[in-house]
C-alpha cells in the first residue's frame, strides 16, 4: 500500500464523513435520539410492550439480555428498539417470536462524572434508547423460519454439546473461540484472558470467519475446484457461519470486510483491498453512523488497515527469512507473529481508550495462543459434527483431545497472565496525543521506506514529546481527581514523580477499578481510608484484586467489626501491609508528608471516630475527612 491511496477520492470523502459524524456526536445528535425513540413511558413505571424477538439473545445464569423490536406500548403504537434484562431460568423463545412482556421501564443511566461511562450513549449508538426490566413474558404469536431462527437454533444445540461433555471453564473457553459467547468463563479466567493479550481468541470476529472461508477454500482446492469458485464456496460457508455465531455488529462487519479482501484478490490489484475496506466501512456507516464510536468497529478497521500498511512492504525479508528446512512452519510463525506485531502496535490506543490496560506479553503469547485456538476451533466444530454421527467412539476421540487441548490451552493462559510483566494499566489519551501516537506508527510500519518513516514516524516523535514534556514541566505538582461524582468517596491524589495515593473507596469496587486504570494506575502507594465504616471501604477488597496496594493506612480498630476484620484478611491475601494509625501519626513520602489528625476525642471506636488525613507539601496543607470530603486549601 503507498502513501497516495490515502488521497484516493473514496478515502477522503470517508474521512470527511467520520468528521461529520463526530461532530453530530459531540453535539449530542444521537444521544437526544432517546426523546424520539420508544422511552415515552416515566422511569421506574410498570409498562406492558409487545414486539418482536431480535437475535441474539444473550443467556447468563445470573442475568439475560435480549432485544426486543417494540410494535406497541401500554396499546400505544410505538416503533424503535428495548433492551430487555431479566434474571432466573431461561427462556424457550426464538428470534422471530412476538411477544407480550411486563416489566419496569428506565432510560439508561447517563454518566456520572467527567469521564465516566455513558451508559445512555452506548445504548444509543446501537439504536436502543430504553430498558425494560421485565417481570413476566407471554409469547403472543409464533415466529415464522428464518434464517435468524434457523441459526440460534444450531448455535444453541452446539453449545447444549459443550455443556455435556466440558467442565464450566473449558465450555466457557470452546464457546468463546468457536462462537465467541464468553459470558460462561469465569470472572479469574477472563482476567487472565485479558492480562495474556488473548481476550481477542474468544471474540467471534474477523479470525473465526477467515477460519472458515480458509477452511473451504483449502478443500475446495484438494477437489480440484477454481479460484473464483473457492472464493465463492467460501464466501458462502463464512456467512453460514457469520449467521450461527449471533450475526451482531462485529460478526457482520468481519465478514464484509472478508468480502472487501476477496473482492481484492480476484481484481487482482494491491490497492484494490484498500478501496474496498474504506467502501466497506462506507456501507457500514451510512447504514449505521453510532457504529464508529463503537470498540468492534475501530479495532476491525484499525488492524486491518495496519496488516494492508506493513505486511507487503515486509514480505520480501519474510521470503529471505523463511528459506531452507521447515519453510511452510517458518512461514506460518513468522506470519503470526508479523501480525501480532503490527496489530498491537496500531491498536494500543484504542485499547488504551477502551479497556485502560494493555498486555506486554501479548506478542509472545499469541505466537503459541493462537495457532492452538484455530486448532481447538477445528476440534469444537468436530465435536459437534461427530456428536450427530452414529460412531460414538469417534466422537469420544474428539471430544478427548479437546479437553487435553483446552487443558493446555488454559495452563498457557494462566502462564502467560501469571508474569509480573504481562500488562500494564494505562490512561486515556487525548485525540492530539492519538494523533501523535499513529504518525508514529505508520512511519515505523513504513520501513524499509525511509522517505515515508521521516514524514510520518519524525513528525510523530517530535509531536509526542512536545505533549509529553508540556505535563512534566508545567503540569501541577499534585494533582487531586475526586473520583465517582456525587453520593461517592474516593479521591486520587498524584504526585509529579508518579506516586500515587487514593483517600476512601467508597463507592463500587468494579467502578472503582475502572475509573483508576482510566486515570492510568496501575499500582497504589497507599490508600488512606477516613473512617472504618463502610463507606468508607466498601470497594477496597474488589480494588485489591486488580490493582496492587502497598499499604492500607486506616483510623485504629479496638472494636470487632466480622466485616471489616474480613476486608483486612482479604487485602493481606494480596500483599498490602495495614497501618493502625492514630493522632499525630505522620510518614514522610519524598516531598509530600502524609499525616493524621482527628476531631476531638478520638477512642478507637468505628462507631464515633472519624479521621482527618493532612497530606503537606512545601507551604501547602491538603485536608481529607469524613465530614468536609473536599480539598481544603489552607
Amino acid at each position: 500500500m503507498r502513501l497516495s491511496y490515502l488521497t484516493r477520492p473514496l478515502f477522503l470523502s470517508l474521512l470527511s464523513y467520520l468528521g461529520l459524524i463526530i461532530l453530530a456526536d459531540q453535539w449530542e445528535f444521537f444521544v437526544r435520539q432517546a426523546g424520539n425513540g420508544p422511552g415515552l413511558a416515566a422511569t421506574g413505571a410498570l409498562v406492558e410492550a409487545v414486539g418482536s424477538l431480535r437475535a441474539p439473545v444473550v443467556l447468563r445464569p445470573s442475568r439475560s439480555r435480549a432485544i426486543l423490536e417494540i410494535s406497541q406500548i401500554d396499546a400505544r403504537p410505538v416503533v424503535g428498539r428495548i433492551l430487555m434484562v431479566w434474571s432466573g431460568p431461561a427462556w424457550n423463545f426464538e428470534p422471530g417470536d412476538v411477544l407480550r412482556v411486563k416489566g419496569k421501564w428506565y432510560l439508561p443511566p447517563r454518566a456520572r462524572f467527567q469521564g465516566g461511562f455513558d451508559y445512555r450513549g452506548y445504548l444509543a449508538r446501537q439504536n436502543i434508547y430504553s430498558i425494560l426490566s421485565v417481570q413476566n413474558a407471554q409469547l403472543e404469536k409464533k415466529g415464522g423460519f428464518s434464517v435468524s431462527r434457523w441459526a440460534y437454533r444450531l448455535r444453541s444445540s452446539i453449545q447444549s454439546v459443550y455443556a455435556r461433555e466440558f467442565s464450566p471453564s473449558q465450555q466457557g473457553i470452546l464457546s468463546g473461540i468457536v462462537l465467541g459467547e464468553k459470558s460462561l468463563l469465569p470472572r479469574e479466567l477472563n482476567r487472565a484472558f485479558r492480562d495474556a493479550g488473548a481476550m481477542h481468541l474468544l471474540v467471534a470476529s474477523g479470525s473465526n470467519v477467515a477460519f472458515v472461508w480458509l477452511l473451504v477454500f483449502s478443500l475446495g482446492g484438494i477437489a480440484g475446484m477454481g479460484e473464483r469458485a473457492k472464493l465463492f464456496l467460501g464466501a458462502f460457508f463464512a456467512g453460514v457461519y457469520t449467521c450461527v455465531a449471533g450475526a451482531d455488529a462485529p460478526l457482520l462487519r468481519a465478514y464484509l470486510m472478508a468480502l472487501a479482501v476477496a473482492a481484492g484478490h480476484l481484481l487482482e490489484r494491491d490497492s484494490g483491498l484498500f478501496q474496498a475496506l474504506a467502501l466497506s466501512a462506507w456501507l457500514i456507516l451510512i447504514y449505521s453512523p453510532q457504529s464508529l464510536f463503537m470498540a468492534g468497529f475501530q479495532l476491525s478497521y484499525v488492524a486491518v488497515l495496519g496488516l494492508i500498511w506493513a505486511i507487503p512492504r515486509w514480505q520480501p525479508f519474510f521470503s529471505r527469512w523463511a528459506k531452507g528446512s521447515g519453510r511452510d512452519l517458518k512461514t506460518i510463525f513468522i506470519g503470526i507473529g508479523a501480525a501480532s506485531v503490527v496489530c498491537q502496535l496500531v491498536l494500543t490506543p484504542i485499547l488504551a481508550n477502551t479497556f485502560h490496560q494493555i498486555s506486554i506479553i501479548a506478542t509472545v503469547s499469541n505466537l503459541i495462543l493462537v495457532p492452538l485456538a484455530a486448532s481447538l476451533m477445528g476440534l469444537g466444530l468436530a465435536v459437534y459434527a461427530c456428536w450427530w454421527l452414529p460412531v460414538p467412539w469417534l466422537f469420544e476421540a474428539a471430544a478427548w483431545a479437546s479437553r487435553l487441548s483446552l487443558t493446555a490451552f488454559e495452563g498457557l493462559v494462566a502462564f502467560f497472565a501469571g508474569l509480573p510483566f504481562s500488562s500494564v494499566s494505562v490512561g486515556s489519551l487525548s485525540g492530539s496525543q492519538i494523533f501523535a501516537y499513529y504518525l508514529g506508527a505508520f512511519g515505523i510500519l513504513a520501513l524499509p521506506s525511509w522517505k515515508t518513516f521521516f514524514r510520518l514516524g519524525a513528525g510523530g516523535a517530535v509531536l509526542a514529546l512536545l505533549l509529553g514534556s508540556q505535563r512534566f514541566i508545567f503540569g501541577p505538582g499534585l494533582e487531586i481527581l475526586e473520583l465517582g461524582g456525587i453520593g461517592a468517596r474516593s479521591v486520587l491524589c498524584r504526585a509529579r514523580q508518579g506516586e500515587t495515593w487514593l483517600v476512601d473507596a467508597g463507592m463500587s469496587g468494579t467502578e472503582l477499578v475502572r475509573q483508576l486504570r482510566q486515570h492510568g494506575v496501575g499500582r497504589l502507594n497507599g490508600v488512606f481510608l477516613t473512617s472504618c465504616r463502610k463507606d468508607s471501604w466498601r470497594g477496597l477488597q474488589r480494588l485489591a484484586e486488580d490493582i496492587a496496594i502497598e499499604s492500607v493506612y486506616a483510623p485504629a480498630d479496638i472494636a470487632v467489626d466480622p466485616s471489616y476484620l474480613r476486608m483486612r484478611k482479604s487485602l493481606a491475601r494480596h500483599g498490602a501491609a495495614w497501618v493502625e494509625a492514630w493522632p499525630g501519626w505522620s510518614q514522610p513520602a519524598g516531598p509530600i508528608e502524609w499525616s493524621m489528625e482527628s476531631f476531638s476525642g478520638f477512642t478507637g471506636h468505628p462507631e464515633l471516630d472519624d479521621a482527618v488525613w493532612k497530606l503537606k507539601r512545601g507551604s501547602e496543607d491538603i485536608n481529607f475527612s469524613a465530614h468536609e470530603f473536599d480539598k481544603i486549601a489552607q
